[in-house]
């Protein structure tokens, strides 16, 4: 097929091969070149098609035509396809032309590296003293790199540790450690100590607790001790002298054996007031969320590698035996983040009642039993008490290391653990057994809560025995209640 002569049309202009007109480019310098095409380019397209803007006209002796065109024997759709591939190569060519030029100019208008600031972008004036910087505008997108020097100072680790010696001074300069008689002295932790501290609970009320650390730090195992409910109850009672451990305290015997513990005065308790906020009128679910503040506080620690969450213990006495199964059956309860799996690895429960506050504690144990050892300990005296041992034995015995012990004593709770011979030796031997030997590796736990401490202060336990004890008088083991006071009375446990 011949191909179509360009034809001349009106007003000095040319028709393509369909009849329709455009103008013929006016003439140009020598060597000008406007169309932004390399050389190469525009020859490989004059051999296809004549285009008058990107080349002069050429003609043949034969009205016009163009000799390349003329001796074209390819089809009009195979100069149609290599013409739109072209076209395709010359946008693609002018596209990475004007970056490449842009960024040519950048680069000879930068400053160097070195006096380049890190500032965020400024937002315009308008007005000020420097218009220059007025003018500036954030480059568009991505991530906007912090000022180099930003007011307040981001941290650029975690937070300072409100329990940890701030500048602590060599060992020589080190002042001396605080006597009763000297209270205004600053106090160097010596081992062994534990803090005195208020942190928040969920609505902000203050809890004052106890935190005994340990000396193995991120392999520690820890325990949570939970005081009887009722009034005189408290933290404190876990530093009354035991009469199976030589006069000490369970919270200090624990600290001992390489356990950090914690103790906390549950609002209403102790140094705790009982004031509450918000909608929550239920005092059991008050207490809920004051056994998860402590949680969250060994939350804290766990992630300065004090202790190891993954041994992780409660101890509860009485109707705080009740509150804790009622906390750990609870949505969250010890659980550090959505999502994951509750951190209790053992439960201790010593005269729990069949009630608390109208709800009964089968369900909650039975619910626990699969997941976690547990040891429920009563005296054999204590009807009520026993009897519920006696009823959740086949419950709680399933699981291989969990198990019921029945001492002989009538007492019950606190003065059970105190005064009962050898009470204390199954709860030792029991989380010696599920959560001391436990091979959990250390890992971070997100915690999204942050932690407020107040009302720091520093005990060195050993000064304070010194400062308790009687060098005239020999010491006096602790003696248990009387007998008419053994037994509890209605809603109230010792």
């Amino acid at each position: 097929m011949r191909p179509a002569a360009h034809r001349t049309g009106p007003a000095g202009g040319r028709l393509d091969p369909i009849g329709r007109a455009f103008p013929i480019a006016p003439p140009r310098s020598e060597g000008e070149d406007r169309s932004g095409l390399s050389a190469g380019l525009r020859l490989a397209i004059s051999d296809t098609i004549d285009l008058p803007e990107l080349m002069p006209r050429r003609q043949g002796p034969d009205r016009g035509e163009n000799p390349a065109m003329k001796s074209d024997r390819r089809s009009p759709i195979e100069r149609m396809a290599r013409i739109a591939m072209l076209l395709g190569v010359a946008h693609l060519t002018l596209a990475g032309a004007l970056p490449a030029q842009d960024t040519k100019q950048d680069q000879e208008q930068e400053a160097p590296p070195a006096a380049r600031p890190r500032g965020v972008p400024q937002i315009r004036g308008g007005q000020g003293d420097n218009p220059q910087a007025d003018a500036e505008e954030a480059p568009p997108g991505g991530l906007r790199l912090p000022p180099e020097n930003p007011p307040g100072e981001i941290a650029a680790g975690p937070a300072a540790d409100p329990l940890g010696p701030a500048a602590m001074p060599a060992d020589a300069a080190r002042p001396p450690v605080a006597r009763p008689a000297d209270p205004n002295m600053p106090i160097v932790p010596q081992w062994p100590f534990r803090y005195e501290l208020t942190i928040a609970s969920f609505d902000g009320a203050p809890l004052a607790v106890r935190y005994y650390p340990s000396q193995l730090g991120s392999t520690a195992p820890v325990v949570l001790l939970v005081h009887d409910l009722g009034p005189g109850r408290s933290s404190q009672d876990f530093d009354a002298a035991v009469a199976d451990l030589e006069n000490q305290g369970i919270a200090t015997h624990l600290q001992q054996l390489d356990y950090a513990v914690l103790a906390v005065d549950l609002r209403g308790h102790g140094q705790s007031p009982a004031r509450s906020r918000g909608s929550v009128g239920n005092p059991l679910l008050r207490w809920i969320g004051d056994l998860q503040a402590a949680y969250r506080f060994l939350l804290d620690r766990h992630n300065r590698r004090e202790l190891n969450l993954a041994k992780f213990a409660v101890v509860a006495l009485g109707d705080g035996a009740n509150l804790a199964a009622h906390w750990a059956t609870a949505p969250g309860g010890a659980v550090s983040i959505e999502g994951r799996t509750s951190d209790l690895a053992a439960m201790v429960l010593i005269s729990p009642r069949p009630t608390l506050n109208d709800r009964p504690i089968e369900p909650a144990v039975t619910a626990l039993a699969p997941r976690l050892p547990i040891l429920l300990q009563a005296g054999a005296g204590d009807a009520e008490r026993s009897a519920l041992a006696d009823a959740l034995r086949p419950t709680i015995e399933r699981q291989r290391l969990s198990r019921v012990t029945l001492t002989e004593t009538r007492l019950p709770a606190t003065n059970l653990l105190r005064f009962a011979p050898e009470a204390t030796t199954p709860l030792i031997e029991f989380l010696d057994t599920t959560v001391k030997v436990r091979a959990d590796e250390w890992e971070p736990r997100y915690n999204l809560d942050p932690v407020v401490y107040t009302n720091v202060r520093v005990t060195n336990l050993n000064d304070e025995a010194e400062a308790e004890a009687q060098p005239a008088a020999a010491p006096r083991p602790p003696q248990p209640p009387a007998e008419a006071n053994e037994a509890d009375g209605p809603g109230r446990s010792s």
